[in-house]
């Protein structure tokens, strides 16, 4: 099995206009759980891709010993492969080194990657990340009445959900590459769906009833 690779499919990450990431994790809680796994899926202007970044990483026997098992069901990772990997300070590195320094970050829900992120050995400032893709579909998918209303506001949709929504197909769930790569065609077709004018005009007139 290929625990690391960095492959590039275009000439230069000169033309990078955003990075999509996703984590795997060994739980929810980054005081107390790492990162195991990290995916980029980079694209140019037009969404495109230019390339890609998959690579997992030993976060070190504490870090595994306070890993939740259910993480592992859920992504299902192999933890022996998680022990064979780059310890997570040289993963870090090589993932630092392969990022554009000025393209914009972007993720699903935001708020968990930025959490992990920002700690050492990856250090990511929280300035760096653009708007929440997740908070964008919720908008678009509650409008349309596609989500079940939790306390009077649309419930957060699953990135299977919003997959379906927008008719993306999603070959390969919780890995992380996967999930960027579907986060980042999802985020194409919200992008389509913003520059719509009749799609303004619809939100305009829902506003105003």
């Amino acid at each position: 099995m290929t625990r690391f690779s960095c492959r590039m499919t275009g000439e230069t990450m000169e033309k990078v206009a955003r990075v999509y990431l996703d984590l795997e994790t060994t739980g929810l809680d980054p005081e107390r759980h790492s990162v195991i796994e990290v995916g980029a899926f980079a694209v140019d202007t037009a969404g495109d891709e230019v390339s890609n970044f998959q690579a997992i990483c030993n976060p070190g026997e504490l870090a595994m010993r306070n890993s939740e098992p259910k993480a592992f069901k859920v992504n299902g990772i192999d933890p022996q492969d998680v022990l064979r990997a780059p310890p997570i300070e040289v993963v870090a590195e090589c993932f630092m080194d392969w990022l554009d320094k000025s393209a914009e970050l972007y993720a699903f829900p935001v708020a968990f990657e930025s959490r992990f992120l920002v700690k050492k050995p990856w250090s990511i400032d929280k300035g760096r990340w653009a708007p929440c893709v997740m908070a964008a579909v919720r908008s678009i998918m509650g409008a349309a009445g596609a989500l079940q209303m939790i306390h009077g506001k649309p419930k957060r949709p699953k990135l299977v959900e919003a997959a379906a929504f927008f008719g993306v197909t999603v070959e390969r769930s919780h890995r992380a590459l996967d999930d960027a790569r579907t986060t980042a065609k999802i985020h194409k077709e919200v992008l389509v769906y913003q520059q719509d004018p009749l799609m303004d005009e619809a939100e305009k007139l829902k506003d105003g009833m």
